[in-house]
This record gives structure tokens, C-alpha cells and sequence, in this order.
């Protein structure tokens, strides 16, 4: 434990030390007391609240490390990655190279898409769009409104290549809709989006697909398929259809957003704790100066003590003296002692004086001990200006 507090200790000491004006904060909590007493008071009741402290500062800096991971730029990340690929930030940089370059590699429409043979490369929102949205060059010149009235027309058969794939991703992605009240992105928003589409798959023997499909492929031809085709033969095929890229960056980023509500929640919380045990280190001073003025309220007078001394006094003498069996006598030593010459009964059992005498004398110096603040000195320099609560007759000295 001292491990881990210490560099706070260290790091607190050295931002009093470096403070202007000097001992301005020790001042306002109370810590400059005119005598030691107080202030080793002062001192134990601080410590538990320092501890808690340094506790809950730990949980903040911990925290803030689990934070770094769940950052507004990762996140968004996530996003872009799942909407345009890894190579773009945004639909406007889509083009039709990072097409193949975040897709697998992609060559041709029914190798973006898939098929019958082969499962599709797609691994972006984007490519999804196209292949379920764009238009084919042997339907009506690619004239063919698949997802919207408005969209433009793709007079291309995507065979042997994807040109013009990027240019018909941002004519369809500007047709989508958007919510213009830009209200807050949410882990269940997400969640939902990516249900919503995923409960669309349609199976088929051997195979699953998203879209329209007919036979063979997914070409983007009508006579063919408008899809995304992942084929289900075997286990690692049908595991590919529920771990598509896209949805597990949405997902992935859904979880840390949700993570970092809570990590901001908990900082918060931790945060309004740590400035509550401040406030309550520097009423500590308080607390300290009420107590004692209750103990001087209650504490006994000197006669008080004087009459509760004659009592006990008279209270072993009598104690002492009821007893005449020297046996008796000396089970109750040393407040008693037997003054008998020999051990025949009588009244010979009496306080014993010395006994009695050094129980106060040891009473008073107990109450007269004091220290001083040499031990609080950690360095040279603060020994040889230690000043108050040191003997007249002592001086302090570093001792190496």
C-alpha cells in the first residue's frame, strides 16, 4: 500500500513545497497548530481520510487509462471503418481502388458479392450498398431503379472489373435518409440498426443472401441476383454470414460507446467523491479544536483530581487496614504491606507508602511528557528550524 501512495505523497509534498504564497493551503486546513499534541490529533484523524483519498484517486487515474481505449476518435473509427472501409473517413472518400483494397481484394461485381462458388468479399457497409442497389448494364442500360426512384443509373456489368462502383456508392449513400435533429448516437441505435438489417437474411439450401436472388450469382443482373450471397456448406461458411466485418465494427464500437457512458458516470461519481473527502480534510482542523475545548469542559480540575486522589488514598488505607491475617495482607501487595514483627494476627496490615508514591509520580510524568517535532523533520534544513516544543536545556540535531 505504501507503494502505491507514494507518489502521490511525494507529488502532494512537493506542490506545497512549490506553492505561493507558502503554506497557504496547510493554513486554510488547519494544520499550523501551536503545539504538537494537536497536531498529532490533527494527524490521526487525517489519516483515514488522506487513505480513502488516495484510494479514489487511484480508481480515477485507473479510469482514465480503461478511457484511453474508448476515446471519441476510436470509436468513430470503428464507424467509418464499418460504413467506407478502413481507407476512408468518409463517403466522399470512397474510390473506386480502396474499393478492392478494404473488400478482400475484390475484382469483379460477383467477387464483391459472392455466389454460389464463393463467399463475397464485401466487408463494408458501401459494398453492401452496391451490390444490393446498383444498377446492371444488360438491365435497360443500367437504368433499373432498385432501391430508390431517384438513383442513377450503373451502365456497367462490373465483370472484369468495379469502374464506376464508387461513383454509384455516393449517388445512393446521398439518397439515404438522415435524421436532421443530429440527436445523440446511442449503443442500442446501433444495435438496433444492425438487427434490423441482419434479421433480412434470406436462407436457402447451402447458402444465405441479402437482397433479390435468382440464380448462380450475384452479379447485379436480373436474370442472376441483386445480393450478397454467403454459401452455408460447412460450419466456417455459415460462421463468415454472422461475422461480417461491418457488423462486428458496429458492434465492437456500440460496446466501447456504452463503456465509455459508464467510465464517465463512474469518474464523475469519483470525482464529487474526491472533492467530499477534501472538504471534509480541511473541517478536520475544526473538529480538532472542538474536541478539545469539549475536554477541557469535561476534563476534571486540579482540586477535582486532588479529591479523587484522597480518595483512593483513603479507599486502600481502609481497604488495608480492615485486613489483620498477615496471609490476607500480602495477597493484596504491593498496595498493602504486613508492618507486623512476625505474622500473628492484628492490625499490622498498612498502605505501603512508597508503592503509593510512585504510582504518582509516575502519574504526573505521564502527564507532563511532551514532544517535540524533531521526528517530523525529513530533511537538514527543516531539523535545524525546528523551534517550538523542544526543552530548554535540548536542541535539534540531523542525525545521519
Amino acid at each position: 500500500v505504501r507503494k502505491q501512495r507514494w507518489q502521490h505523497w511525494t507529488g502532494a509534498e512537493d506542490e506545497l513545497e512549490e506553492e505561493q504564497p507558502k503554506g497557504k493551503t496547510l493554513k486554510e486546513a488547519g494544520v499550523e497548530v501551536p503545539d504538537t499534541q494537536t497536531r498529532l490529533l490533527w494527524l490521526a484523524q487525517l489519516q483515514p481520510t488522506a487513505e480513502r483519498a488516495d484510494a479514489v484517486m487511484q480508481a480515477i487515474e485507473h479510469k482514465h487509462q480503461e478511457a484511453s481505449e474508448l476515446s471519441k476518435d476510436k470509436i468513430r473509427k470503428l464507424i467509418t471503418d464499418a460504413a467506407y472501409g478502413t481507407s476512408a473517413a468518409a463517403i466522399a472518400d470512397v474510390s473506386q481502388a480502396n474499393m478492392a483494397k478494404d473488400n478482400g481484394g475484390a475484382t469483379s461485381r460477383q467477387n464483391l458479392c459472392g455466389g454460389d462458388t464463393a463467399q463475397p468479399k464485401a466487408a463494408a457497409v458501401a459494398a453492401y450498398l452496391f451490390c444490393l442497389c446498383a444498377g446492371h448494364g444488360n438491365d435497360n442500360g443500367g437504368t433499373d431503379k432498385v432501391c430508390v426512384g431517384n438513383q442513377a443509373e450503373h451502365n456497367q456489368q462490373n465483370t472484369g472489373d468495379l469502374t464506376g462502383a464508387d461513383t454509384a456508392i455516393k449517388d445512393l449513400a446521398n439518397k439515404c435518409y438522415t435524421d436532421s435533429t443530429a440527436t445523440p448516437l446511442t449503443p442500442s441505435k446501433i444495435r438496433l440498426a444492425v438487427a434490423t438489417f441482419t434479421s433480412k437474411l434470406q436462407p436457402k439450401a447451402g447458402k444465405a443472401y441479402y437482397g433479390k436472388y435468382i440464380a448462380t450469382s450475384c452479379s447485379g443482373s436480373d436474370a442472376e441476383g441483386i445480393c450478397v450471397m454467403y454459401k452455408t456448406d460447412t460450419a466456417g461458411n455459415a460462421a463468415a454470414a454472422k461475422n461480417i466485418p461491418w457488423v462486428q465494427n458496429l458492434l465492437s464500437a456500440a460496446d466501447k460507446l456504452e463503456k465509455q457512458q459508464a467510465a464517465s458516470q463512474t469518474l464523475e461519481a469519483l470525482t464529487a467523491e474526491l472533492k467530499a473527502l477534501k472538504n471534509e480534510e480541511y473541517n478536520i482542523g475544526q473538529q480538532v479544536k472542538l474536541s478539545q475545548e469539549i475536554h477541557k469542559l469535561t476534563a476534571p480540575t486540579e482540586d477535582e483530581k486532588l479529591k479523587g486522589q484522597k480518595k483512593q488514598q483513603q479507599q486502600a488505607k481502609l481497604q488495608c487496614e480492615t485486613i489483620n491475617k498477615a496471609t490476607e495482607c500480602r495477597q493484596k501487595q504491593p498496595t498493602c504491606e504486613w508492618k507486623g514483627k512476625n505474622d500473628d494476627d492484628g492490625e499490622h496490615c498498612k498502605v505501603n507508602k512508597t508503592h503509593e508514591a510512585q504510582q504518582q509520580t509516575a502519574k504526573t510524568g505521564k502527564e507532563e511528557t511532551t514532544t517535540d517535532k524533531c521526528s517530523q523533520a525529513k530533511k537538514p534544513e527543516k531539523c535545524s528550524a525546528v523551534k517550538r516544543d523542544i526543552p530548554k536545556d535540548k536542541k535539534a540535531a540531523w542525525m545521519d
